[in-house]
């Protein structure tokens, strides 16, 4: 694992994650105070609690370090704003500022919009899970006023909706979307 990091999931226990295992969330875009805290924009809108989070990863020199995060919080409708454990000092905090931000894939359930990785999800199965197999995604349609999956299915084209609510999970290893479709959106559709 050429690009791999070493998470310190607790005091006892180390986890190895590389570069495949993670998604590009955000960009530390400056500092904030005096005390260490920095600014990160968040990218898309993906379905993570943010404020859940305990680490992130921080690309430095093409390597992922994780960090741990003592306090976060929302800063306006795209900002967190975050105090990391080992950041003590604005001086510290400096040689963070215009490092991509990226988490690990489990953190999210849900899509991947607004990422350069959505384009990853071209030919992934669709499966919902009261329908079972839908079709295979074509492409993502990101020129509307809601972005789709664009899915073909032995009957036509299928277009989903790529909300939180909808999207359940994506597998890359196994290259399947799961899906809760509404009622009769699959009929709308033809």
């Amino acid at each position: 694992m050429e690009n791999a990091a070493k998470i310190p999931v607790n005091q006892k226990d180390t986890k190895v994650i590389d570069r495949d295992s993670c998604f590009l969330a955000g960009q530390v875009t400056k500092c904030s105070g005096y005390q260490g805290e920095v600014v990160i924009v968040t990218r898309g809108n993906f379905p993570v609690e943010y404020t859940e989070l305990k680490y992130v990863f921080i690309e430095i020199d093409d390597d992922l370090i994780p960090f741990f995060i003592e306090e976060i919080d929302y800063q306006g409708k795209a900002g967190l704003r975050v105090k990391f454990l080992d950041v003590p000092d604005l001086e510290r905090a400096k040689r963070l500022v215009n490092c991509p931000v990226f988490l690990p894939n489990e953190v999210t359930s849900g899509p991947l919009k607004d990422n350069p990785l959505a384009e990853t999800v071209t030919g992934f199965e669709v499966t919902d899970i009261n329908l079972g197999p839908v079709g295979v995604v074509d492409h993502i349609l990101e020129n509307t006023n809601q972005d789709l999956l664009v899915v073909k299915s032995p009957d036509g084209e299928i277009l989903i909706p790529i909300v939180a609510e909808i999207i359940l999970k994506i597998d890359k290893k196994k290259k399947r979307i799961t899906v809760d479709l509404p009622e009769g959106l699959v009929n709308l559709n033809f």
